[in-house]
């Protein structure tokens, strides 16, 4: 018999279908609302199973479990959910999720970076080397202001929240790190992430969700301190590991 939780998860997950099939009615998904929806579905589907039952599969490492540990229990949980994404393709019985899980497990064997190894030389400089992951969260902090502001939030109030988390920097050079962002990443992964963050409150307001501030500080803080340590990086070789 289905608990209380597990028939609000039911619920939810025919409203973000309903969602998603009014938003691509007039033609083909866009591949940011589809991802989201897979994200949306499978933390609801989670839900539905059983949040112990997720745990237990998940694999929760002690505190002081090392990095080959880790690396374990990642592969683990990638082959995990690739059948999830086989579906779309029965044909390709190996694909990139299955690769990518067996060269992790290498990794935590101990064998040197195939599918992982860097593509191309790249730059020399230690800030240089981590230069996408850098943008990438140049991008997350863009993404939170926008997030915050179509949640009401005031923008003198955000703007210090994300200058606060992101190493105390000027809200001024922050704005400027869209033209950052374009250059390195693209202006569609740009475009792409505002995106995202339209849809997820398009969303939370047809479900009548509460906006999570507190959590959505939570998660900026935890980018920042992403930012913050990837700056501070600095490689023990020339070959750009640490």
């Amino acid at each position: 018999m289905l608990s209380q939780e597990q028939r609000r998860a039911l619920s939810a997950l025919e409203e973000i279908v309903d969602h998603h099939q009014e938003l691509w009615a007039e033609g083909d998904p866009n591949p940011l609302q589809a991802q989201f929806l897979v994200r949306e579905v499978a933390a609801w589907a989670a839900r539905l199973i059983g949040l112990d039952v997720v745990r237990r599969a998940y694999g929760m490492l002690p505190e002081d479990a090392d990095r080959a540990d880790h690396l374990a229990a990642l592969s683990s949980r990638i082959e995990m959910v690739a059948p999830f994404f086989k579906t779309a393709d029965p044909s390709h019985s190996d694909g990139s999720l299955p690769a990518a899980a067996r060269e992790i497990a290498a990794l935590a064997a101990g064998d040197v970076a195939i599918l992982f190894d860097r593509v191309g030389r790249g730059p020399k400089s230690s800030e240089g080397i981590v230069s996408y992951r850098l943008a990438e969260f140049q991008l997350r902090a863009l993404y939170w202001a926008e997030v915050f502001k179509l949640n009401g939030v005031k923008p003198g109030q955000f703007q210090s929240w994300i200058s606060e988390a992101f190493g105390h920097l000027t809200w001024d050079a922050i704005r400027k790190w869209k033209a950052e962002v374009i250059e390195r990443l693209g202006e569609k992964a740009y475009r792409g992430r505002m995106s995202l963050a339209r849809i997820e409150a398009d969303l939370d307001r047809r479900m009548s969700r509460t906006f999570d501030q507190d959590e959505a500080r939570r998660s900026l803080q935890r980018d920042g301190q992403a930012f913050n340590r990837l700056r501070r990086f600095r490689p023990r070789d020339g070959t750009g590991h640490s």
